[in-house]
Formats: structure tokens, sequence, C-alpha cells
């Protein structure tokens, strides 16, 4: 069996030593994952190879299979950071230098994505340089990178395996981090170039624009017009038309490469754009705090997890079987067709139940809180459900308390 690979990537050898020795004591990481950090010069060497990878593909000339950049190929997961300036020019040669000097790691995790195998990459301190949670739910949905977070949440147990212990900081977007580059796999054996995007979920052309806000749509690059909707192919992702494929017209791609970048635009389409309104997709938690009548008792605290398993013990899945959909196995948690979803029977009595506490899910610490423990705040995903909730106890802490990390909450304007 071959050994999972996570590879670090810095300017900095002591950042990328010091993200190793940390993530090695993570249990769940060192029973599965090798882990590599790069020197700066090794880092040097990948970045130049996939350069030489693009400019190759631009003439239609094939690479080397050893050309440095093979550990990104390798890798499961490739973590990097985003400003590449050295910090110590003097453990870098002259080419090395000059490689690295006024670089940075969106340019390296698009090159990454659409020149390598790697199956799922992380961009560290892009705008954020502390455990950050985003108000508006969309600073990066454009991101090169699968994943944007802080230095301090790389190291953060719960990111990884996708659990907590207790209410800490754990925003309920971020993917459980050990399987992610599974649900980008699983979407590349499924789709071919040439296959239709929503006759591949399921959905009609009509569907599509009923349930579907536009804003959702623009980034694929379609216009809203039924032929574009019904005939848009993974192939179409990759173009530089939509925002999450290439970005030169000049950029030409084996088939290979291209299946490669549509999976990966695909996925992040989803869990970018689609998934955060919960208007056409929901998940577990959302879907309980809207209809609490298919909630189990003390179902409620189990709803925010990966585990299909645990969620679907938590619900009454006969009530929801028609929701049921094929898509699901494109994200990374368990989801349902929310125009599927049953309503409340307008005689159901939910006196005396589990909601003698009123309940509401906080994006922050992925757990339903008390309404008078949860701050309400207005994000920009698109559709109807913009109106969410965080934890008021963590988003009043101003001061790290023992070993917990302070937790930036911003644009602040978004609470009033």
């Amino acid at each position: 069996m071959t050994t999972r690979k996570i590879v670090l990537c810095d300017d900095d050898r002591m950042r990328v030593q010091r993200w190793k020795e940390q993530l090695e004591i993570i249990p769940a990481i060192a029973e599965d994952f090798e882990i590599r950090s790069l020197t700066p010069r090794e880092f040097a060497t990948a970045y130049e190879a996939l350069e030489a990878r693009q400019l190759m593909s631009r003439k239609g000339e094939r690479h080397s299979e050893r050309d440095g950049a093979e550990i990104l190929d390798e890798a499961e997961i490739v973590i990097v950071d985003f400003d590449l300036t050295p910090h110590q020019p003097s453990e870098l040669g002259d080419q090395s230098l000059s490689q690295l000097v006024g670089s940075f790691g969106d340019v390296f995790a698009y090159l990454t994505r659409c020149y390598t195998t790697a199956g799922f990459t992380v961009l560290i301190n892009q705008t954020y340089f502390q455990s950050t949670f985003d108000l508006t739910m969309s600073e990066f949905v454009h991101s090169f990178a699968d994943l944007n977070i802080s230095d301090n949440d790389l190291v953060r147990s719960a990111l990884w395996s996708g659990t907590k212990d207790t209410a800490g900081f754990r925003p309920w977007h971020w993917p459980r981090l050990l399987s992610a580059a599974n649900t980008v796999r699983e979407i590349k054996s499924t789709i071919s170039l040439d296959g239709k995007i929503f006759e591949t979920l399921g959905l009609s052309t009509e569907t599509v624009l009923e349930v579907f806000d536009a804003e959702q749509l623009e980034p694929l690059g379609v216009a809203l017009e039924r032929n574009e909707v019904e005939e848009l192919t993974f192939g179409q992702l990759t173009e530089a038309s939509c925002v999450f494929g290439r970005r030169s017209l000049s950029e030409k791609m084996s088939d290979g490469q291209e299946l490669q970048l549509a999976a990966s635009a695909f996925s992040r389409w989803l869990e970018k754009v689609v998934l955060p309104a919960q208007n056409v997709y929901i998940d577990a938690p959302h879907l309980g705090e809207r209809r609490p009548h298919l909630v189990k008792d003390q179902g409620w605290q189990s709803l925010p997890s990966f585990d299909s398993e645990v969620v679907l013990q938590a619900l009454k899945v006969d009530e929801i079987s028609e929701a049921v959909t094929p898509a699901s196995r494109f994200f990374s948690r368990p989801v349902w067709f929310w125009p599927a979803c049953p309503s409340a029977p307008f005689d159901l009595d939910l006196s005396g139940d589990q909601r003698d506490e009123d309940l509401v899910f906080c994006e922050d610490v992925s757990a339903f809180l008390p309404v008078e423990q949860a701050v309400e705040f207005r994000s920009s995903v698109a559709g109807p459900w913009t109106q969410r909730f965080v934890s008021r106890e963590m988003a009043e802490r101003t001061a790290a308390s023992g070993n917990e990390m302070i937790v930036d909450y911003r644009p602040e304007t978004r609470f009033f």
C-alpha cells in the first residue's frame, strides 16, 4: 500500500519544520500519512519545474517524470505559504533565490492544480494571519487553492479529523482534511470531459433554472439560457471563462490534466459556491435548524458530522427519502436536495420535545447552541438564507485563555 503524503512548502525552513513537528503529534495524521517538509532549495526546484511544465504544455510537449516536481505528484495534500519571498536568502543559490523572490503561493497552488496529480491544496496566510472567521462566508470563493486558512489553523486537530471534544473554533465550511482528497478523487473517477454537469447531478434544466441563484451559475461562465445550462460539460469548467478553470487561453493540457482540473473546479464550485448558500443542497445541521421535526431526540449534536452513519442515526430518514440525491458523493459531507425536503405538518406540536431550548447552528464552532448564546450575522452567500449564527462566547473573546487561540471575526459590520 502506498503511503499517503503531506508536502509542506515555504521559503522558510524553520516554519515548515515547525509545521511538520506539530502535525506529527496529531494521532490521525501520524497513523496514515508521511509528512515531507521541503527545504527552500527543494521548494524552489519544484516551483521551477512547475513553470517548466506549464511552458512545455503550451508547446504541446510532454514533461519529464523526474523533473523536481514529482514530489507534488505523489502528494495527497500540498500545503504552501502565501508569501514566498525568502526570509533568509543566504540559504538559497542565485537560481533558487530568483525563483522565489516576489512569488506568491496562490500562483504555486494554481500550477499545482493544473500540472500535477496532487489531491488537495491548502494555502496558508493569504489575507488572514491568525485564526479568523470570515463573516461574509465568501472571502476565498475564487482562490486557486482548495482551502485557505491561517498558520494557527493548520495545526488544529479538528481541521484534520472533522471532530472536536469541545465547542472550540472549527468553522463548518472546513472539510475533514484527512479525507478531502478522497472527494476530489471520487469526482475524477466519475466524470468525463464531455459529460454534462447537471445531468450528472440528476437535475433537469427546468430545475436548475428554478432552484439555483443566478450568482451560483455565474462562476461557471454560462449565460442563464436554457440551451447553455443543458449542454454545459465538465470540460468547459477548465476553460478561461470559468473562474475555476485555466487562467489563460494559451494554456494547453492533456486530457488527463484537464480531467484533474475539471474535478477540482467542480469540487470547488460545489463546496465554495453552491453548498454555503444551503438553497439547492442542504447539509444536516442546516436541515435540522430549518426542519426540527426531522431530528430524533438527542440527535442535535450528531448533525455536524462528516460521517454519514452518525448523521443518519440522528435523523428521521424515512421522512427525507425523497430528498436523497445522487450528488451526495460529490460533497465533503452528507447533503440532501433542499426543494424535496418535507415541510413540518401544520398540526405538529413541538412543545416538550428537544426544542425546549431554541437551538441555532453556529457556523464558527460547528455546534448547536441556545439562541441566547449565539450572535446573528449577515453573510454574503447567494440566495435567501444569508442570516447565520456564531458563538457569542467565541465572538466576544478578546484575549487568549490558556492554550486557546484568539479568533478574529471580520468584517464586524456584519454583526450590525
